[in-house]
């Protein structure tokens, strides 16, 4: 196939994609890295920094792509992440904003999470060029069929009410989504050793509503870029590196590293995020091998790490809540320098994935996968706003070949139950637990050039 017939061919492909994946919400494990991309690669967990199986390696591991065919890879996923709260009562009778006690459904439960990716061979035979495009972000939506409960004050008396909505404000919803273009190149320092670097373009969009009667504790004090201004979007560069080599003749092993990549301003909610709209991607990183046990067997595991400590909105917490409401330091409000955030620790996740070939044209995989905990218990003030975030995860999946240019992949995903809990700072005594599983299926279809 002449060169320019493989880009009209991945065009016609990809510009469906692009034109509508800005109206689905996306889920992944942690902001700006999903655990895995393209069927192969989850079908194991995600362990792929030292073991490329096809063009959406770039994402992880961009020095990868060097040891991937000329192919083209589609690769929607679908995925269902029921999750939700649970308030215990408050301990006392006089509150100023208290969550219904119980348990609280999300209604933002599916989400299609779309990729796709293309490499190349360069003439020299020693170069790899790719372009890999993958999305991220979460959401939660809590309908006005949950009710708040505030105390008022006197006249007449002390008395509670009943309020529309977790804040008392109707429907409470985030909806986050990130999307990545990633221009990869890749060359071959020996035959069994590579480097690669890609360049990342990245855009993020967001819409918050409900939080009207939080705007005692932002740093304006007022709703103005606050809330329910619609959605905002922001736009960020960024770079990934990475390195692969065969230490051993069945033994390889690979490693990658994406600084934080720092998006422009939130504008419409810069009263919300922490340092007035900041809503960097984190920095991550992984390392990884691959072990050739037989020819048809190959055991991969990967470490990986995501620095949420570099972005204010995934770290910071709600400890200085007092100083913002005294007004002694108001930076501690939402929107200020050390405005609150989400209080998330720095993850680390451990992949095992096991791949068995049972014939020319059947590959069968199996993967799990282990993380520590994201969230700080008992640091977290708008748990209604977390992302829902699985822990441990299992994972299959398989590809059969049709024939010299095509093979179908599928995966799938369970993340068995998981929580964090932190304090409600209007009720006193109540505890929120924010609760989530997840299940995902995703299938890939690849074309060899």
């Amino acid at each position: 196939m002449e060169k320019r017939h493989l880009f009209n061919y991945a065009a016609r492909l990809l510009i469906p994609v692009i034109l509508f994946a800005p109206s689905f919400a996306f889920a992944a494990k942690d902001s700006g890295v999903d655990y895995g991309y393209g069927a192969s690669a989850k079908g194991m967990a995600g362990a792929e920094a030292a073991y490329p199986q096809d063009s959406l390696v770039a994402a992880i591991n961009p020095a990868g792509t060097a040891f991937v065919e000329d192919r083209f890879d589609a690769s929607p996923t679908f995925v269902l992440i029921p999750h939700g709260l649970y308030a215990t009562p408050p301990t006392a009778s006089r509150v100023g904003l208290a969550f219904p006690s119980g348990n609280i459904k999300s209604e933002d439960n599916v989400r299609l999470q779309p990729s796709f990716g293309i490499t190349r061979k360069l003439p020299d035979g020693k170069s790899t060029l790719g372009f890999a495009f993958y999305t991220s972000g979460s959401s939660s939506e809590y309908s006005t069929a949950y009710h708040s409960t505030a105390t008022l004050p006197p006249p007449p008396g002390f008395r509670n009410v009943s309020l529309s909505g977790l804040y008392g404000s109707g429907t409470v919803a985030q909806d986050l989504k990130q999307f990545f273009g990633n221009l990869s190149f890749s060359r071959k320092i020996t035959e069994h050793s590579s480097w690669g670097l890609s360049a990342i373009l990245a855009a993020e969009t967001l819409n918050v509503r409900g939080l009207s009667r939080l705007a005692n504790i932002n740093v304006a004090g007022t709703n103005t870029h606050f809330t329910n201004n619609g959605t905002d979007i922001s736009y960020g560069i960024g770079v990934r590196g990475g390195v692969m080599t065969e230490i051993l003749p069945t033994v390889s092993i690979g490693a990658s590293y994406q600084p934080k990549i720092s998006m422009s301003r939130m504008a419409k909610y810069e009263n919300l995020l922490p340092e007035q709209g900041n809503l960097d991607i984190p920095a991550n990183g992984v390392i990884g091998m691959s072990w050739k046990i037989t020819p048809a067997n190959i055991l991969a595991i990967d470490t990986t790490k995501t620095w949420y400590s570099t972005v204010p909105v995934y770290s910071n917490t709600n400890y200085g809540l007092s100083s913002c409401r005294s007004g002694s330091n108001r930076s501690y409000c939402l929107g200020g320098s050390n405005g609150m955030g989400l209080g998330f620790n720095n993850p680390v996740t451990y992949k095992v994935g096991y791949e068995y070939h049972s014939s020319p044209t059947w590959i069968w995989r199996l993967g799990f996968g282990h993380g520590t905990p994201t969230m700080q218990d008992g640091k977290n003030i708008i748990l209604a706003l977390s992302a829902p975030v699985v822990q441990d995860y299992y994972t299959a999946g398989f590809t059969k070949k049709l024939n010299k240019k095509m093979d179908i992949s599928m995966s799938a995903m369970y993340g068995p139950s998981q929580q964090a809990w932190g304090y409600n700072p209007n009720a006193p005594g109540q505890i929120i637990k924010v609760k989530s599983k997840m299940y995902e299926a995703g299938v890939t279809i690849s074309r060899y050039i």
